[in-house]
C-alpha cells in the first residue's frame, strides 16, 4: 500500500525554482522524525532525481533564444515514508530516445545490490569516469549510479509512450 507523501511538487519546475523546492524539503525533512543519515540521505537522493528531471525532462516550452536556465519542464517530485524508509518519487516525459537509454542504463541498476553500485560508483570515481552517458548526458553520468548507491531496495520505474508516440512517461521511485 502506497504512503500517502509528505512533500510533493506537481506543475512546471525550471533551474530557478529549484532553490525554493529544496529549501522547503529541507524545512519539511527538519520536522520529520528521522535521523540525521536518513534525512542527509533523502535530500541526497532529492537533488539527484530532481537535477535528473531538470536536465533530462522533455520541455513543457521554451520561449525562442532562452537558455538552459530558463527552460520549464512539467514534473511531480514527491518524497514519503514507507516503513521505516523514505522514498522519493519522480515523473516526467522524456523523449523517446531518452526512454530507450533510460531503460538500459535502468535495468543494469536495478540488478546491482547496494554494495554492488557503490563499488561501481567508488570504481568510476577513481577511473575519473562518470560511467555510460548518453548523447544528452549534461554531466558525468553519475546521477542515476548516485541513487542506486543510496537505494535500499531494487530502483522501481516504468517508462511508457504516450498516445501520440513521440515521447514516454518516466516515473522512478527510489526507496532509501
Amino acid at each position: 500500500m502506497a504512503s500517502k507523501p509528505m512533500f510533493r511538487h506537481a506543475g512546471e519546475l525550471s533551474w530557478q525554482d529549484f532553490p525554493k523546492l529544496a529549501a522547503r524539503l529541507r524545512e519539511r525533512l527538519a520536522s520529520e522524525q528521522l535521523n540525521s543519515s536518513q534525512r542527509q540521505k533523502a535530500f541526497s537522493v532529492f537533488v539527484e532525481v530532481t537535477y535528473n528531471v531538470l536536465h533530462y525532462a522533455k520541455p513543457a516550452r521554451r520561449e525562442a533564444g532562452s537558455s538552459e536556465q530558463a527552460r520549464q519542464v512539467f514534473a511531480e517530485i514527491a518524497l514519503g515514508m514507507e516503513g521505516s524508509a523514505v522514498w522519493i518519487q519522480a515523473a516526467n516525459l522524456v523523449t523517446t530516445r531518452q526512454a530507450a537509454d533510460l531503460e538500459e542504463r535502468l535495468a543494469t541498476l536495478r540488478a546491482l545490490s547496494s554494495e554492488q553500485a557503490r563499488a561501481l560508483y567508488r570504481d568510476q570515481l577513481t577511473r575519473g569516469e562518470g560511467g555510460s552517458r548518453s548523447a544528452d548526458s549534461k554531466g558525468g553520468g553519475l546521477g542515476l549510479l548516485t541513487v542506486a548507491r543510496e537505494a535500499c531496495r531494487p530502483l522501481d520505474y516504468t517508462i511508457f509512450p504516450t498516445a501520440s508516440g513521440d515521447a514516454a512517461w518516466f516515473r522512478l521511485k527510489v526507496f532509501i
